[in-house]
């Protein structure tokens, strides 16, 4: 019984000691849908005028990105090797994550526009709902 105690402590700090030799090794690619929203995973180049217009300018933006985060992934893979490959993923997942805040900016910028001429409309159409009332209300 002593014995499976002394093994049992000596494989656990073995593991305890050499785990962070096993983990320094690895390196993981970042992966293109830990940036784009799903809807636009299987976004792909327009062919024309109707698919352009079929598949909308957001999907355009997210093709473009596509490409950009692949050629960028390629270029750490052949150019850098273990903890510098480790920091050009680093920059690369921090450089995607301000283009995504900027595109939610953006999409929440264009949101409010809508919605303030949407709104001009309606004022518009009010005033003009009041202007024809009282026109007919002063020929009577």
């Amino acid at each position: 019984m002593k014995k499976i105690f002394v093994i049992l402590f000596c494989t656990l700090c073995s593991v305890v000691l050499f785990s962070g030799y096993a983990n320094a090794d690895i390196v993981l690619v970042p992966q293109w849908s830990e940036f784009c929203p799903d809807k636009y995973l299987d976004a792909r180049e327009s062919t024309g005028f109707w698919d352009a217009k079929k598949l909308g300018p957001d999907n355009d933006y997210w093709f473009e990105r596509k490409k950009q985060f692949r050629e960028a992934v390629d270029l750490c893979q052949t150019k850098y090797k273990d903890d510098e490959l480790n920091e050009c993923y680093t920059k690369l997942k921090e450089e995607e994550k301000k283009k995504n805040e900027k595109w939610e900016k953006e999409q929440e910028e264009k949101k409010l526009e809508m919605e303030r001429r949407q709104q001009q409309y309606l004022d518009q159409q009010r005033r003009r709902d009041a202007a024809d009332y009282m026109n007919r209300m002063m020929r009577y």
